[in-house]
Parts: C-alpha cells; sequence; structure tokens
C-alpha cells in the first residue's frame, strides 16, 4: 500500500506541532481527518538540521542562514561562538 504524502501536513494543533491527515477544502481550509500526538521537539530538530546543512554548504564567509516566512517574519541560524544583533528597518 502506497502512503499518499499529499494527505499529510505540519500543523500548529492545539498549540502544539502535530503531524495532520487530510485534505484541503475548495474553501481553502484544511480537512483534518486525525492527527498525531505532539511532534514539536521533532519537527523543531528537524527544521534546525536543515538550517545547519544549508549553513555548512554557504559559499560565502556569512555565519548565519535565514528564511523569510510572509507573515510570519524571519528564521535565522547563527552559528556558535558568532553573535548578532536584531534592528528595525525604517
Amino acid at each position: 500500500m502506497a502512503v499518499q504524502w499529499d494527505k499529510y501536513h505540519v500543523h500548529i494543533v492545539n498549540g502544539l506541532i502535530r503531524i495532520v491527515r487530510g485534505g484541503i477544502k475548495k474553501n481553502g481550509l484544511r480537512d483534518c481527518e486525525s492527527y498525531s500526538d505532539d511532534r514539536t521537539d521533532e519537527v523543531i530538530n528537524c527544521v534546525a538540521a536543515k538550517m545547519k546543512c544549508d549553513l555548512d554548504k554557504r559559499d560565502d564567509d556569512r555565519n548565519y542562514v535565514g528564511y523569510d516566512i510572509p507573515h510570519i517574519g524571519k528564521l535565522i541560524l547563527v552559528k556558535p561562538g558568532c553573535t548578532f544583533s536584531i534592528k528595525k528597518t525604517e
């Protein structure tokens, strides 16, 4: 039996990150048939590991890697031993 990977998504359910089985309704909302127990730590570690791989593969000398996530913000991983600062853009 083949797994229908398009039916599985990562979502926040009741404040926890879970694996959800379901589809997308015609109105664009997700249809949740069932969901896993808490997978928050696993998802965070997986995203961090992916970012560490991206950081190790950098061709330039920047000591960070990040993603700009629309409507949410920026996710940044900084190499250990480095410092960074944040300043608001005008």
